[in-house]
């Protein structure tokens, strides 16, 4: 831990995925440097420049689209496959979520629209 640079340290302190072992080994070794808050704000910024938030869910257009059309498999295949080839788990299991709430909601539509025509 003492070989790595401070943004290192850093990103490795706020990684939630980290076993806890290594996060505390971390965290004490960057409480060890005694780095100022003036410099882990620094750290802050660069880290939220360089790496993109990747787990950001759908907007509620996107969620609406896939609901409204999850009969298209090739297509919503496409758009989850996205999400994994980005490294987005996540937001490829809300997309599939998403798209068997959509094929729910249009099995109940139909149900209700052949129980009308019927009667």
């Amino acid at each position: 831990m003492e070989k790595l640079s401070d943004f290192q340290l850093y990103a490795l302190t706020i990684n939630r995925d980290l076993r806890y072992d290594l996060k505390e080994q971390a965290l004490t070794e960057f409480k060890a440097r005694g780095i100022l808050p003036e410099r882990i704000d620094q750290l802050a910024l660069e880290y939220d420049e360089i790496i993109p938030v990747i787990n950001s869910s759908y907007t509620v257009w996107e969620r609406v689209g896939i609901m409204a059309f999850p009969f298209i498999i090739p297509l919503q295949a496409i758009l989850a496959n996205r999400q994994i080839s980005a490294g987005n788990l996540k937001k490829w299991k809300q997309h599939w979520k998403f798209v068997t709430i959509g094929l729910l909601i249009w099995l109940v539509v139909f149900i209700v629209l052949l129980f009308l025509l019927k009667y």
